[in-house]
């Protein structure tokens, strides 16, 4: 969890005075003449830290110098390694300072992190006007940490409020990039809801194809002959709507798989119950719904497919130079159906993994 910086061939030579106890001064000498350079090794160790303004720090310092032999000062043979550690203590904190200016120099984590930010509040499109807003808040930094091909790496988490709307593109969010709390990483992955709608105008002319022009004949009174057929919601009921008075209510289900939007087990509301048997007799129920509704199923399975091509499209992409979103969806799963303006929406849970890579 640090970088190390090393300086393998440093070079060196020493060359003191000497008083002598009758004032004489005499001269002693290691690394002097022709490539006679003493030779060591130093090493800068740097701590990297996060700062609330996205900026990265570093700490540097150093280790104790390492000398390839004792530098022994000639011919006085006094070995100089005490006098040459006090000497770089007293100067490598300054070469430190000078490592640690040079990466905050060059660190650009703050520039990224805001470009990362300004894409996380445009809305991407899920469909033909359906729209999804990441809604990001709370970025928090875990530790860094030292892969084994020698690249240092964070994780940033943040959290979602996610919100898929219908409609207009929505407008771009301008909220300001908070700053960085640090602490332990968040539990990866997603847990999102997203919407698969089969329009009412669909619905209505599965039915109708089936439906409209056929006759119904009844063990008494005039023959039935449906000439309209209408499909929509109301609360949460599918409604059927036969020749403009008839009403079928019911709820559409999803088969096993969840593969295939299945209508079936509907039932005259009441008005609709009373006004047959004034018409004609309950004999009349059954055939009437068989007739409208000969259990119309829809394969929505080319549905899925196109839906989770799309939200695996919107995860996998270049967001800015030298920076990926990367991601992939574990579960596609359908939780409910519900009527909507529009048509029937089938709510999906879809669980996966988001990560953004930046290099």
């Amino acid at each position: 969890n640090r970088l190390v910086t090393e300086f393998p061939d440093v070079r060196y030579r020493v060359r003191v005075r000497l008083t002598q106890a009758d004032g004489t001064i005499k001269t002693a000498e290691c690394g002097y003449g022709p490539d006679a350079h003493m030779r060591m090794k130093v090493e800068a160790y740097s701590e990297l830290h996060w700062n609330e303004d996205w900026s990265v720090q570093t700490k540097t310092t150093f280790g104790e110098p390492r000398f390839a032999e004792p530098c022994r000062l000639a011919p006085a043979d006094i070995d100089a390694t005490e006098m040459l550690n006090a000497w770089f203590d007293q100067r490598l904190p300054h070469v430190a300072s000078a490592v640690d200016a040079t990466f905050l120099k060059y660190a650009e984590a703050k520039k990224r992190a805001q470009t990362v930010w300004d894409k996380f509040q445009e809305p991407l499109e899920l469909g033909a006007d359906v729209w999804l807003t990441y809604r990001p808040r709370t970025p928090r930094a875990a530790s860094w940490t030292l892969n084994a091909d020698q690249s240092i790496h964070t994780i940033v988490s943040m959290v979602f409020d996610p919100l898929i709307k219908a409609g207009g593109k929505p407008a771009v969010e301008t909220t300001p990039l908070p700053r960085l709390q640090t602490g332990p990483s968040a539990k990866p992955g997603f847990h999102l809801s997203v919407p698969l709608v089969v329009p009412y105008e669909e619905l209505t002319q599965r039915v109708a194809k089936e439906a409209a022009g056929s006759e119904i004949n009844p063990p008494v009174g005039s023959k039935i002959l449906v000439t309209g057929v209408q499909v929509y919601g109301s609360g949460n009921h599918l409604i059927t709507e036969v020749n403009g008075k008839l009403y079928i209510q019911g709820t559409p289900t999803l088969s096993p798989d969840g593969q295939t939007l299945i209508f079936g087990n509907f039932e005259f509301t009441l008005d609709t119950s009373n006004l047959l048997v004034k018409a004609t007799n309950r004999m009349m129920h059954n055939s009437i719904r068989e007739k409208v509704l000969p259990h119309t199923q829809i394969d929505i399975r080319d549905r899925i497919a196109v839906l989770r091509s799309r939200i695996e499209r919107q995860m996998n992409r270049e967001l800015a130079p030298g920076i990926w979103l990367e991601g992939k969806i574990t579960k596609l799963e359908p939780r409910g159906i519900y009527p909507v303006p529009g048509g029937m929406e089938i709510q999906f849970v879809t669980d996966g993994t988001l990560n953004l890579v930046i290099q």
